[in-house]
C-alpha cells in the first residue's frame, strides 16, 4: 500500500526540478527557483551516473522548502489529534524519512527539459504555484500548495496531474491503520524506508 503512495511521492519531487520561470513570478515562485540552482549545480556536475554523495547533496535541497510536520499531520488526518506529543513527533520523524528516501530512488527524474510557470497565487497565510514541467517528450501538470509556518512559507502539499501527495499517503496509511494498528503503520513505514535507503 506504501509502495502505491510512494509512486506519487515519487513522481510529485519532479516539483522541484525547475529550470524556467516568467518574469513576474512572485516569491513562492522565487522559492523554488533558488532551490533548483542548487540541485542544478549538482546535476551540472554529474551528467552521467550520479555517485551517493550527489544523491545526498540532492536530497537536502529536495527537502529544504517543505514542511515535513504539516505534511505529516496531514497525511495521518484525524489520527493526528488522537496521538500523543512523542507520538506525533515519532511518526513526523519516520514520514519525513520516508519522503527523503523516497524522494532519491530515481535522481534521474530530475533533470528536466523545462518548466513553465503558469500561476502564482497567495490568499492570505496560504498560496499555490502551478506548473507544467517538460520531461522526456512528456508534460506533467504539477501544483504546490505553500503555508506560512512559523513565519516562514513552505510547501505543505503538492500534485501531479491532480493527483495530491498528502491525500495519497493519508488513504494508504488510514487503511493500514485499520489493518496493523499504530505500531503495524509506523513498522511499515520503516520498513519501506530502509528498503528504499539500501537501494543501489
Amino acid at each position: 500500500m506504501i509502495r502505491r503512495a510512494l509512486r506519487v511521492g515519487s513522481s510529485c519531487w519532479l516539483l522541484v526540478a525547475l529550470a524556467m520561470a516568467r518574469a513576474d513570478a512572485g516569491p513562492l515562485t522565487e522559492m523554488l527557483k533558488a532551490r533548483q540552482a542548487k540541485l542544478d549545480a549538482v546535476l551540472a556536475r554529474y551528467p552521467a551516473e550520479l555517485p551517493a554523495s550527489a544523491k545526498e547533496e540532492l536530497q537536502h535541497a529536495l527537502g529544504e522548502v517543505l514542511d515535513f510536520e504539516e505534511m505529516a499531520s496531514g497525511a495521518l488526518g484525524e489520527e493526528w489529534n488522537r496521538r500523543s506529543e512523542a507520538e506525533r513527533k515519532e511518526f513526523a520523524a519516520a514520514f519525513a524519512a520516508l519522503l527523503r528516501a523516497n524522494s532519491i530512488r530515481s535522481a534521474e527524474q530530475y533533470r528536466v527539459d523545462s518548466v513553465e510557470y503558469l500561476a502564482e497565487t497567495i490568499v492570505g497565510a496560504g498560496g499555490t504555484v502551478k506548473t507544467s514541467v517538460r520531461a522526456r517528450h512528456t508534460t506533467t501538470a504539477i501544483e504546490y500548495r505553500f503555508r506560512v509556518v512559523q513565519g516562514s512559507w513552505w510547501v505543505v502539499d503538492y500534485s501531479v496531474d491532480g493527483v495530491w501527495a498528502v491525500r495519497s499517503y493519508r488513504s494508504q496509511f488510514a487503511r493500514i491503520l485499520e489493518k496493523v494498528g499504530w505500531p503495524g503503520l509506523l513498522q511499515r513505514i520503516e520498513k519501506r524506508t530502509a528498503e528504499l535507503q539500501a537501494a543501489p
